[in-house]
């Protein structure tokens, strides 16, 4: 008998998500739907569909001004105590009581990237819309003015009733974000388009790549930035520290005649102060979503032909919010599944507040044990690279300090082998620094991590060691995809073809543990193709992986980050005061092992929006690996929680120019159209990458020399070898250190 269906509640329903993501979400949960109304009939018609339908484990709120507002202990009271996850669809949360919540064991969610370029493109439409005067020029049109009288001179004030003044260009303005964001690198981006001059204001400096990236310039104090902004656009979230943050101190240390764009809370401006400076002409012109009592704005905004204004809609446009339905309900798909949010706000404190009442962490029964099938998957039936790391697929959690060793090893570089390396050490219970001229969150292109492919599957070989590498590997990101959907990591679906006629598709030595592997038909292959084979792998978003993997390193492992460049491998260890020292630095290690063979291997790529496909549940291509080998090499990869696919197709060898080739551009859209019968062929571009692969000629170098353990040389490979290279590092250093306990043993 099948296990019911878990129970969820939503505040109208989320049409907006899709009919065939909807109707793939309702074939797995009982949905059910409250019409809301004013706050009282609202909270009685939750209080009443509670006790008819209920208990409801989660709720998800979709997007809008909501007359119930706000979401506190009196609303939601009548969902207790079984409900456990809050997943809504708006970015902000000020009106969310969030404390209320974690006192009462409820995560979080809110939807952190899928109105992010939305919002960015109303801000430049406003930012360009009181720059031009475009609601002056509007209001004189419709009142029978056409144009008006010029004046001639250049000043910036208000011209005198009836009269026109020129409008100003947006090219060499400076242009100032308040807030850096995801929004504010948005609209970054878009302003370069226009010449303008970007600054920006945060009280955490953005890395000097991440800066070049945006070509922006870091003011030092919010002072300096309101002292210098011809156009200031806000961009930060609502809280204790940013309400009222704008009134009549900081519009003194303005520009006279600035322009003024507000997409982020209304409360962030004192209005008082800013009618007071637009009456000024300290404030030129003003573009404004939101405001401090929304939905009644102050009518001085309504009639004023100065001030352009919407109804708080920076995130609602057709593509924003099926994002954020979506993200939205994959939160609760995920908590429901796993008991893991993939964006949860509060995690911690919830944590906090259950230990100190003596209760555990509500991980829900779904009638699944993961452990159980990572660890009796058909891919056990190898033995470890290493034996004595244990269950590596279980080692995530829980593994760590076991021996008591306390040596302290040094790793340089931290990239996938660095990262990994460290934390196969940090469960052994090693004390691990780690020295890199590039960190996790990172946006450069002077290290390949970040911009790899990173889809887990095994390849041909007949070493057995390397079999055994790359297996290891399969099986930590197999457990890790459905243990914590917050590492990026997800299991997908590949179709591997290949243009060779005489490569032989079946009989590789992986077919039998790889999930699901099967040669495709004739029908089944894309022209131009001759053989192929459809499994189930694993994709990870390095951006995301990355970053996670680190907070781990730091928050359970008290690993040490150190962000340096070093001159040699001396270097390093004098720098860490370490034992014994991995050389993980790719690239790097051309100069610091001397190695000529180490060779950089160009790759370009697109990150591009999912095409639709009516197959997928979600309705879009973005859990779809498709790969071609051969010579003509061409792959489709999906990047979970960045809302977006990767293509690509190139592998010079050593060529390193980090130039964007447009006729290379061109070329791999046309090989994936090929590839995906036309699936791309109105492909939208969110950004173009090009990396560097750390290979090696010769294969890649793992062995110890001396105090020096070796591991780069991977190329494209890396995560696919990450786990099972950790594994081989970690025994050269305990055989190492066993061997030195031995000597010292010897001479008593």
């Amino acid at each position: 008998m099948a296990a019911p269906k878990r129970k969820v509640i939503s505040i109208s329903y989320p049409a907006w998500a899709g009919e065939e993501y909807m109707k793939d979400f309702e074939s797995k949960y009982d949905l059910h739907t409250v019409i809301p109304g004013d706050r009282q009939t609202t909270i009685d018609r939750l209080a009443a569909k509670a006790k008819s339908d209920g208990p409801f484990d989660a709720i998800v709120i979709l997007m809008g001004i909501k007359l119930y507002e706000p979401f506190d202990e009196e609303l939601l009271r009548s969902l207790l105590p079984q409900c456990k996850i809050m997943a809504s669809a708006s970015a902000g949360y000020n009106e969310f009581d969030v404390d209320w919540m974690s006192r009462n064991g409820i995560i979080f969610c809110n939807s952190r990237n899928a109105v992010n370029e939305s919002t960015a493109d109303l801000a430049i439409f406003f930012m360009l819309g009181i720059i031009r005067d475009v609601q002056r020029l509007s209001t004189s049109i419709a009142n029978g003015t056409w144009r008006g009288k010029l004046r001639l001179d250049n000043s910036q004030g208000n011209p005198p009733e009836g009269i026109l003044a020129p409008t100003r260009d947006p090219a060499g303005m400076r242009l100032g974000i308040l807030g850096m964001g995801s929004i504010g690198k948005h609209v970054a981006r878009r302003a370069r388009v226009f010449n303008m001059k970007i600054s920006y204001w945060q009280r955490t400096r953005l890395l000097p790549d991440e800066e070049a990236l945006y070509d922006a310039t870091w003011c030092s104090s919010l002072d300096e930035l309101l002292s210098t902004a011809d156009v200031l656009t806000l961009h930060c979230p609502l809280n204790d520290k940013t309400e009222g943050l704008i009134g009549r101190e900081q519009f003194a240390k303005m520009k006279d005649g600035v322009f003024l764009v507000n997409t982020s809370r209304g409360p962030v401006i004192q209005e008082d102060a800013l009618i007071e400076a637009l009456e000024s002409g300290k404030v030129a012109r003003a573009g404004l979503d939101v405001f401090d009592n929304e939905p009644k704005i102050n009518p001085y905004f309504i009639r004023n032909d100065r001030v352009m204004i919407q109804p708080h809609m920076g995130g609602i446009s057709d593509i924003a919010w099926q994002r954020a339905y979506r993200e939205a309900l994959e939160n609760v798909r995920s908590f429901l599944e796993t008991g893991k949010a993939i964006s949860p706000v509060n995690m911690a404190e919830v944590q906090q507040h259950r230990q100190a009442n003596g209760t555990l962490t509500n991980v829900p029964d779904t009638g699944r044990d993961y452990a159980y099938e990572a660890k009796n998957h058909p891919l056990t039936s190898l033995p470890e690279v290493a034996p004595s790391v244990g269950n590596l697929s279980l080692a995530m959690y829980g593994m760590a300090n076991q021996n008591g060793n306390r040596s302290h090893v040094g790793i340089v570089g931290s990239g996938i082998i660095g990262l990994t390396t460290a934390l196969i050490l940090s469960q052994a219970g090693y004390r691990v620094t780690i020295v890199a001229r590039e960190l996790p969150g990172d946006d450069s292109t002077k290290w390949a991590s970040p911009w790899a492919g990173a889809v887990i599957l095994p390849v041909a070989t007949d070493d057995d060691r390397d079999k055994k590498m790359q297996l290891a590997s399969f099986r930590f990101y197999w457990a890790l995809a459905h243990q914590d959907p917050t590492s990026g990591t997800q299991t997908v679906k590949v179709s591997e073809y290949w243009d060779d006629p005489n490569h032989k598709s079946t009989g590789a030595w992986y077919e039998k543990v790889i999930p699901g592997c099967r040669p495709l038909t004739q029908d089944e292959l894309p022209p131009g193709t001759f053989s192929g084979n459809r499994f189930t792998a694993l994709a990870v978003n390095p951006d995301v992986y990355l970053v996670w993997i680190k907070e781990k390193l730091e928050a359970e492992y008290a690993v040490a980050f150190i962000r340096a460049g070093v001159a040699s491998l001396d270097q390093a260890r004098d720098m860490i005061r370490c034992e014994v020292v991995v050389n993980a630095s790719g690239l790097g290690a051309e100069q610091l092992a001397s190695d000529p063979q180490v060779v950089g291997v160009r790759g370009q790529t697109m990150l591009v929006e999912p095409p639709v496909d009516i197959s997928s549940p979600s309705g879009l291509m973005d859990k779809e690996v498709k790969i071609r080998r051969g010579r003509e090499y061409t792959y489709v990869l999906p990047r979970l929680l960045s809302g977006g696919v990767i293509i690509g197709g190139i592998s010079d060898e050593g060529n390193l120019n980090t130039e964007v080739s447009p006729p290379l551009r061109e070329d791999i859209i046309r090989r994936v159209n090929i590839m995906t019968n036309g699936m791309f062929k109105d492909v939208k571009i969110k950004r173009d990458i090009v990396g560097i692969r750390p290979d090696r000629k010769g294969g890649y170098r793992l062995e110890r020399t001396g105090k020096v353990v070796h591991a780069y040389g991977f190329g494209g490979a890396g995560f696919r070898y990450s786990v099972g290279a950790a594994q081989v590092v970690k025994a050269y250093i305990d055989q190492l250190l066993a061997d030195q306990a031995l000597s010292s043993f010897s001479k008593l």
